[in-house]
């Protein structure tokens, strides 16, 4: 009899807003803030990973 490995998915927490957030709030309290490079670099995740065909490839 085979035993069979389970292996858990691995899913990501979405949308990820954290960090957009984090210097918008810096840019809002200094008040004399231009426009923060870094929110624009760094967009939230808007679409989870395409896997399921790795779970088709399995089987």
């Amino acid at each position: 009899m085979k035993a069979k490995y389970k292996t858990p998915a691995a899913n990501s927490r979405l949308p990820q807003w954290g960090l957009t957030w984090f210097f918008e709030v810096q840019c809002f309290y200094q008040q004399s803030c231009l426009v923060d490079s870094l929110v624009f670099q760094n967009p939230p995740l808007r679409q989870a990973a395409n896997r399921w065909q790795q779970a088709l490839e399995k089987f």
